[in-house]
């Protein structure tokens, strides 16, 4: 093309001014979705973690997350998207576990009952046997587990701070009734 041709193409050509669009529903939906598979992703997690090593069935879960109004669309994701972070497994084609149940040796595990909760640390019961002391830095699990008579097993090292036992939790694997 010459220059001559290039001009006259530009005196014909009209400017047009985009106009912002506004987000489009699927992508609405989309991000609802999304929202949904995180809300039910921790659902599954608290079921799976309550199941212990024994893992849980997804028949059973979907039928629960059911009547909890959470579709199986939303839980069969939240699946998925936990087994892609590593935080579920399936032990069988119909049965899922968490992680954290299926790895442990029972040496330094202990069954942990919270007794009473103060400012940046708990007192809890070890094994039905000890009083110990848990502060937050000490714990490594969800945070929302550490509630007045919430009971859990955890793997985690007993050691002393001057005359006082503490707990050094290094994971929770299973929230007992």
């Amino acid at each position: 093309m010459t220059v001559d041709e290039l001009k006259r193409i530009n005196n014909r050509a009209t400017t047009i001014e985009a106009e912002p669009q506004v987000a489009a529903p699927e992508e609405a939906k989309a991000k609802e979705f999304i929202k949904m598979v995180d809300k039910a992703a921790k659902y599954v997690w608290m079921k799976a973690m309550k199941a212990g090593s024994q893992g849980l069935l997804i028949e059973d879960l979907t039928e629960q997350a059911v009547e909890d109004s959470i579709t199986p669309a939303t839980i069969k994701a939240a699946i998925d998207n936990l087994q892609e972070l590593a935080q579920i497994e399936r032990t069988a084609r119909d049965r899922i576990a968490t992680v954290a149940s299926k790895q442990r040796k029972d040496e330094d595990t202990y069954e942990v009952l919270v007794e009473k909760i103060y400012s940046g640390k708990a007192v809890v019961l070890i094994n039905d046997k000890w009083r110990a002391r848990l502060t937050h830095q000490d714990f490594d699990g969800p945070p929302n587990i550490i509630k007045k008579n919430a009971r859990f097993k955890a793997t985690g090292i007993l050691f002393h701070d001057g005359d006082t036992l503490c707990l050094r939790v290094r994971e929770v694997i299973q929230l007992l009734a």
